[in-house]
């Protein structure tokens, strides 16, 4: 995974709709598990796919994964968040036990991840029957500024790209190890709306939360990074003045289930 500025992601990140977790509670108990739920987020960054969770009134024991010791402390200090335990881990390398949890939830993180050695480590940490709540969200797009959008893109593909990094793919591709790979079961994909008014001030906050645009601005020095955050706002506000502008979060959402089983293990799994 990559790096992130933990500030900037805490202010400028929103939340994940709590729509995206209608459901969850039904699907859990519909494979045997019952309240509380243990639940482990993985990329967890500054916990926004548990804080949305929590807010559905679940009663979990949750766990929650990241790589960046920042983006945890920052995840800490959210009172949402004061139950839940935190850790250093990847994808790949969870650090949780074997058949430990009930569910995993990966939001905006997955595309970072080695996609076969991350979807074994999933099946490990799962018990059976164990639930995997996925989702991605692409760069959010104004409802109204086309321009805009194309610019941002282009920024995007031509400026603000890291050595090696290469385009995400959508949403089939990023969990087409789980669509195809033994050991899973698709339930269901579905599109979740989400739209917020942003003005060039959030939209500027927004771009310096991705690593894209960390990347290119570690290649500055100082002086020539301040000048460049400068002449991003104000090449937003050509756009879109000093007003709130609606923009498209939408994300892509799946849920798949953990079939292959270990010999060892009887079902249903008693907790």
């Amino acid at each position: 995974m990559s790096h992130f500025d933990s500030d900037y992601y805490q202010l400028f990140r929103p939340d994940y709709p709590v729509k995206l977790f209608v459901g969850f509670k039904r699907e859990l108990i519909a494979q045997g598990f019952k309240e509380p739920f243990e639940i482990a987020d993985i990329g967890c960054g500054t916990g926004l796919s548990l804080a949305a969770m929590l807010k559905t009134s679940l009663r979990v024991h949750a766990f929650a994964v990241d790589p960046d010791a920042r983006m945890i402390e920052k995840a800490k200090e959210d009172p949402r968040l004061a139950e839940v335990v935190f850790s250093i881990g990847e994808g790949a390398r969870s650090g949780l036990g074997e058949h430990s949890v009930d569910a995993i939830l990966v939001g905006s993180a997955f595309h970072w991840m080695n996609s076969q050695e991350t979807a074994q480590e999933f099946a490990r940490i799962l018990r059976p029957n164990g639930i995997l709540w996925i989702f991605e969200t692409q760069f959010p797009k104004s409802l109204e500024l086309a321009e805009l959008n194309e610019w941002i893109r282009r920024q995007f593909n031509l400026f603000w790209k890291a050595p090696g990094q290469v385009p995400r793919g959508n949403f089939q591709e990023v969990t087409k190890v789980f669509r195809n790979g033994s050991g899973w079961k698709h339930s269901r994909t579905w599109r979740e709306p989400m739209t917020l008014a942003l003005d060039a001030s959030a939209l500027q906050g927004l771009l310096l939360s991705q690593s894209r645009v960390l990347h290119y601005e570690s290649l500055l020095n100082a002086q020539d990074r301040d000048a460049f955050r400068v002449e991003l706002l104000r090449k937003l506000r050509t756009w879109m003045g000093d007003t709130l502008h609606v923009f498209d979060f939408s994300l892509m959402a799946a849920v798949f289930f953990k079939t292959r089983q270990d010999p060892d293990c009887a079902l249903p799994f008693a907790k």
